[in-house]
């Protein structure tokens, strides 16, 4: 075949088709995989695009999954952000690609990038010294309110996933913490988050649903939003009852005891009180928590208002997603 074409052959392997001018496929070929080193071995663990203190707070995480020293020369970052790498990396090991590395002090920086990470969500682009390339996905701000509002980083789930699920949203987490974890393994348990919790209990064509999987949707019809279901890490399709928290009264001092599930910073979940049930402005204060094995914690909130005798108070949980 002579003529000029555009592109490159992937060293991954691909079907190459050739076609008539009425777009008839006249024959086609499967090209060997010859993956480099990088492409097999590199990989990004970690982006944090929306750091509270500012852009150059940005970081990209790097690591190598294979068995030996990766040599990180000649490869760099073409869409997104641009960076060459430097140095190299032992098996296991992370490198982070920063806007400021005086920001990162102890910390193994293996590039500086130009520009900054596109809070909105972008493609990121990795190649190789061949110009192969090594990953290139979409990151999306809406994947996860925490990331984009405030201050989480989005963590990769798997690291010895399949390179092509790199833009798939269920890839990723939230971090544990704000400012994500640079430089050293994600924490586990990741924080939470609804869209990814409910991909536990509802299958795909319940998931396309809002009137079933939606959050102010009642799956069950127990009379309890699938949001608040998540608040207490709850199977949306177990009945939840009124048992699912407890009074407490101390001396003067009335609380509220119920299970909650831990790590949730898309949700706002407060405690309010009233005397009167009309009045709820007032707030109970978390005076107590005790974490679990399984995930969630049992918290104490206490009223601020003296119970004293022959006065009443009710007690109620809110439960809102952060915007």
């Amino acid at each position: 075949m002579e003529g000029n074409y555009s592109g490159q052959v992937s060293a991954r392997g691909e079907i190459i088709k050739l076609t008539n001018s009425k777009g008839i496929v006249v024959d086609q070929r499967l090209t060997p995989s010859e993956e480099s080193d990088s492409q097999k071995y590199l990989r990004i663990t970690e982006i944090h695009f929306a750091p509270l203190e500012g852009k150059e707070f940005e970081f990209i995480e790097l690591t190598n999954i294979g068995p030996d020293p990766l040599d990180l020369s000649g490869i760099r970052f073409t869409d997104g952000v641009e960076a060459e790498l430097t140095g190299s990396l032992a098996p296991g090991e992370f490198g982070l690609v920063v806007s400021n590395p005086s920001h990162f002090p102890g910390l193994k920086i293996v590039g500086i990038f130009s520009g900054a990470l596109n809070n909105g969500g972008e493609q990121l682009t990795l190649r190789d010294a061949a110009g192969e390339n090594v990953l290139s996905f979409d990151y999306a701000e809406e994947w996860f309110t925490a990331v984009g509002n405030f201050g989480y980083s989005l963590a990769l789930r798997d690291k010895a996933a399949d390179w092509s699920t790199w833009d798939d949203r269920l890839s990723w987490a939230t971090s544990s913490e704000v400012g994500g974890s640079p430089g050293v393994d994600n924490p586990v348990l990741y924080s939470n988050d609804y869209e990814s919790w409910i991909q536990s209990f509802f299958t795909e064509s319940e998931l396309e649903d809002p009137f079933v999987s939606g959050p102010m949707a009642d799956a069950n019809g127990d009379g309890f939003s699938n949001l608040m279901h998540y608040a207490f890490g709850i199977d949306p399709e177990i009945l939840l009852s009124g048992s699912f928290a407890n009074v407490v009264i101390k001396g003067e001092v009335i609380s509220l005891q119920f299970d909650r599930l831990m790590k949730t910073p898309d949700l706002n979940l407060t405690v309010q009180i009233s005397t009167d049930l009309e009045d709820w402005s007032s707030l109970a204060t978390l005076t107590d928590s005790e974490t679990h094995v399984n995930g969630r914690e049992t918290v104490t909130y206490s009223s601020p208002i003296s119970l004293s005798l022959g006065s009443q108070q009710y007690l109620r949980i809110r439960v809102a997603r952060n915007p």
